[in-house]
């Protein structure tokens, strides 16, 4: 897996897929000898949701106040 996300043909092919669309990639990669957290999947979504919204700001307001509802 650390070879396809290092290696540049992938992106190369998917930025040709996107069309010239925003194309974000995360990535996680679940490790056995290191925190519980980095073994289960709520590691990965918990990396993928820090991603997305570092990258993309404007999301912060619609996911707090999706969870607002949510909980509420």
């Amino acid at each position: 897996m650390i070879y396809i996300f290092e290696e540049p043909r992938p992106k190369t092919l998917l930025s040709e897929w996107a069309s010239g669309e925003r194309l974000p990639c995360a990535w996680f990669y679940f490790w056995n000898v290191g925190t519980s957290l980095q073994n289960l999947q709520l590691g990965l979504l918990r990396s993928i949701f820090y991603y997305a919204l570092s990258k993309y700001t404007e999301l912060i307001t619609v996911v707090f106040l999706a969870i607002c509802r949510f909980i509420s």
